[in-house]
């Protein structure tokens, strides 16, 4: 082995050090004992080696013998330690081997000065360096392999991180570390000084390639140009600046910017299509960075092709979605109808196809039971040829009866009052007044009658005959004062509740509490079947309104009052039928708003794809064109930005994530919002400006169907959450 080598050995480093500080070292006392000391070990190893013969292998194995002289070379090494470790020669032996040490691996050790150098060289926890980082620079001299080679170099780094950062948290190195932040700082802005300047011939470069950044970008004053510079500084600053990100984010601010205008303009207000936008912008600036880093033409026309297509699926899948997913139409029909449920058993199929022939037997037996026509045959075997007879002549008794009953159509008041007073009149006195107020008008009307004919001086019999149309006339007149006080008496209590559906029976009341679980539920419900109600009604007067309704009219009109019956059932069902339980109403009113929902989503597929589907068309393809022209337009004035343009910029306000996925704090996206009804600002740079004006578009009519199935969607939600508590 050579001098060195042992050298190393007792020195960790010794190596390091030049000829000159060396020779310097070994002249002085310290010097002197450790160079006798590598000599005396260079001396056993010789002997070691002329000496061992092979017969001396055979008593003791050369790994032993090398053992002991290791372990000489340790006691003597410890001796050697201990008499020049205190000595200002061997300190400065060490404080040069780590300035060798932090010169090679340090490289922020050559910002300091001489006695901060000197200081650090110094300092105690600096001795780690000198113990393990010489052994390594060895084993990296001997080692080829690579990951050998790395597993060493990242020994290093992590040995001289540590060290760093016992420097950064000693108190007494205050100095030194500011020195060095402020030297790396000022390393690292001359730098940047570099790279903005390359950055700047790289941002006029992309300009050129794509003119449109030559315009303002709201809501910058500056151009889009302008605005890159300035993010440029801004992102330069970071700790790993990404200004690919920022020329990318910059170039979809732009894009979106026009694509957002462009659907403002030719799309209504209803559709919202910020994020895709912003997705679809993204998209396109990444094509256009692409070829601007590959020096290929800019595929506008191509690119913004794929954005027509996409678009349009876009807006048909969006028309299409329910609260943003699917509505699942169920395969099954309506369920059974629930028991002692009025609006189940009305308009059953089963139910009145059952009771169609019984209930004309029925009615023809009443009617001949009623005229004392009926028979009296006790034997079973006649009363068969009864209920035979009554099914022959049914149709004739019923027209018979429906002709008494027209003729009687106009006293049915009377018997409705009547009725209504005896079943559900409680108090005595209106129930007593009730009774003879009709009394007292038809009387009331024979008095007047008989009082004008007495000056004709009518005999008796006369009198008697004019009697008797007299008492019709007058039934007639009680029963006008029933309809005329009975609609006096509906419009007050409505004008007092406040309308026609707020009246205490349309009120939210403890039954449907019970039912749904709480008010706001309830009260979902209620607007619910109000809403229907209102279209029924709605539905009814454009009907009158016709002066002739052709075959088809008659069969819709026919469906919409059986419906607004079974709306009547079912709320009565829902909020009064007491021989209901108030647990079985949420299967009427889902089974409702089921049937609603899909008529209103078959309507809306119906409507998009007969009208609404070409009209969108259109409007994209025009919107598409409008793009097109704008992104493709060269300005008529292309500013040139100075260099003295590049103090602070404004404030950073790329494009956001899609829908707030991405943690952290978010930057505010260009025109937030697809907010269409504001006016856009006109671009003056540009040729064809596409300015936000209001143009007569006609509103499509698959939206209000849509609106229509989400509200419904919302409340069966809301009635299928289960109940806390």
């Amino acid at each position: 082995m050579e001098f060195l080598d042992i050298a190393n050995r007792y020195i960790p480093g010794y190596g390091l050090l030049n000829r000159r500080k060396r020779k310097t070292f070994e002249r002085s006392p310290a010097g002197l004992q450790f160079i006798r000391a590598v000599k005396d070990t260079l001396t056993s190893i010789e002997e070691i080696r002329s000496s061992l013969a092979w017969w001396q292998v055979l008593f003791s194995s050369p790994e032993t013998i090398y053992a002991q002289a290791k372990q000489n070379f340790v006691a003597q090494k410890t001796r050697l330690l201990i008499d020049i470790e205190q000595t200002d020669e061997y300190k400065k032996v060490v404080a040069r081997i780590i300035w060798e040490i932090l010169r090679a691996e340090y490289p922020e050790f050559k910002l300091l000065t001489p006695e901060q150098k000197r200081i650090l060289t110094q300092a105690e926890f600096s001795r780690v360096l000198q113990i393990s980082i010489p052994p390594l620079l060895e084993e990296e001299q001997d080692v080829t392999n690579p990951a050998a080679l790395k597993q060493i170099q990242d020994k290093k780094k992590k040995i001289i991180a540590d060290w760093e950062e016992r420097l950064f948290t000693s108190p007494e190195m205050v100095d030194i570390c500011k020195a060095i932040i402020q030297e790396r700082e000022r390393i690292r802005q001359q730098k940047i000084v570099q790279k903005i300047v390359l950055l700047d011939e790289r941002a006029n470069a992309l300009a050129q390639a794509f003119p449109l950044l030559n315009n303002p970008l709201p809501p910058h004053e500056e151009s889009a140009i302008a605005v890159l510079r300035a993010r440029y500084r801004v992102e330069m600053q970071k700790k790993e600046p990404n200004t690919a990100k920022v020329e990318e984010m910059l170039v979809t601010e732009v894009v979106f910017y026009y694509l957002q205008q462009a659907t403002a303009k030719n799309l209504p207000d209803e559709m919202i299509l910020h994020n895709f936008n912003q997705r679809q912008a993204n998209r396109i600036a990444k094509k256009i960075m692409q070829a601007f880093n590959d020096n290929e033409a800019l595929l506008l026309d191509h690119w913004l092709q794929v954005y027509k297509q996409e678009l349009g699926n876009h807006i048909i899948e969006k028309l299409l979605l329910i609260n943003g997913k699917e509505w699942i139409i169920p395969s099954e029909p309506r369920g059974q109808a629930v028991v002692n449920s009025l609006s189940g058993l009305w308009n059953n199929r089963l139910v009145n196809g059952g009771t169609e022939l019984v209930n004309k037997l029925a009615d023809a037996h009443a009617f001949i039971q009623a005229t004392s026509f009926a028979t009296q045959n006790e034997s079973s075997f006649l009363a068969l040829l009864d209920l035979y007879n009554y099914s022959r002549f049914a149709t004739q008794i019923n027209e018979n009866k429906a002709i008494i009953a027209s003729l009687l159509a106009p006293f049915r008041p009377i018997y409705e009052e009547y009725r209504n007073i005896g079943l559900y009149e409680k108090d005595p006195f209106f129930k007593f007044a009730r009774m003879v107020m009709p009394m007292i008008v038809a009387v009331t009307a024979i008095v007047l009658t008989a009082i004008l004919l007495n000056p004709l001086g009518l005999s008796d019999l006369v009198f008697t005959f004019i009697l008797i149309p007299t008492v019709l006339v007058a039934l007639r007149a009680a029963a006008e004062y029933i309809v005329v006080k009975n609609d006096l008496y509906q419009k007050a209590r409505q004008f007092y509740y406040g309308g026609t559906f707020e009246i205490p029976e349309f009120q939210i009341n403890p039954r449907m509490t019970s039912a749904f679980g709480n008010h706001e539920k309830a009260t979902m419900v209620r607007n619910f079947y109000i809403d229907e109600f209102k279209r029924c009604e709605e539905i009814e007067a454009r009907y009158q309104s016709k002066e002739a309704l052709s075959e088809e009219d008659l069969i819709r009109r026919m469906e919409n009052v059986n419906r607004r019956r079974t709306l009547w059932l079912e709320w009565y069902d829902i909020h009064s039928n007491l021989a209901l339980g108030y647990d079985k109403t949420p299967k009427i009113v889902l089974a409702r708003l089921q049937e609603v929902g899909n008529t209103e989503f078959q309507s809306l597929k119906k409507v998009l794809e007969d009208s609404d589907k070409a009209q969108l068309q259109s409007s994209v393809n025009q919107l598409v064109s409008e793009v097109t022209t704008t992104l493709s337009t060269i300005p008529q004035q292309i500013p040139v930005d100075s260099a003295d343009n590049h103090g602070g910029g404004p404030q950073e306000t790329p494009v956001g994530s899609d829908d707030s996925h991405v943690g952290g704090p978010q930057e505010t996206p260009v025109g937030s919002g697809d907010n269409h009804g504001g006016a856009i600002v006109e671009l003056p740079a540009v040729r064809a400006p596409i300015n936000h004006s209001p143009r007569l578009f006609r509103p499509l009519h698959c939206l209000a169907h849509q609106k229509r199935v989400e509200e419904v969607d919302c409340i069966v939600r809301a009635l299928s959450t289960p109940i806390a508590g």
